[in-house]
């Protein structure tokens, strides 16, 4: 399980920006997001692996991130797979439940999972669409952190 947080933005002139995620069971792979939607509630982002490797993501994989929203969807839309994780972040555990459905699950139904909240790692994203919907005021609603303190430069 993946998972996501955004943290902290960064933008500088001729660069690619990016964003420092927390992950959970995770390795040092390069990972790209795309934003799709933020909002004072949640903030919506599209994850993927470097082209080149193939870190274990799924083809499309949605994660839904807010102040008290956490979801993943790992949906394949070229199969009859489905599968998301739901979690609440507390301390000293993180609590999923994850689900999987479809025709190609290999164990389809239910479950619920700890996590051990110091097992989170961070690794910077690259944002490669929708940076810009970040800027601004969104940016300390969907992340619950100041613009200031996100190290925001676009000169």
């Amino acid at each position: 399980i993946v998972l996501l947080s955004v943290v902290g933005l960064t933008l500088a002139q001729d660069t690619i920006p990016t964003i420092t995620v927390p992950f959970i069971g995770f390795g040092n792979d390069i990972l790209y997001a795309s934003i799709v939607a933020v909002a004072a509630q949640a903030t919506t982002i599209e994850i993927a692996c470097d082209p080149l490797s193939d870190c274990g993501l799924f083809p499309k994989e949605t994660v839904i991130y807010g102040p008290s929203t956490y979801n993943i969807d790992m949906s394949d839309p070229n199969t009859d797979f489905t599968a998301t994780a739901d979690c609440s972040f507390g301390s000293p555990y993180i609590v999923c439940k994850e689900t999987a459905g479809g025709s190609e699950a290999n164990f389809p139904g239910s479950s619920t999972s700890s996590y051990d909240a110091d097992h989170l790692t961070s690794l910077p994203v690259s944002v490669t669409a929708g940076a810009e919907k970040l800027l601004g005021g969104q940016l300390s609603a969907a992340t619950g952190i100041e613009s200031s303190q996100a190290a925001v430069s676009t000169s």
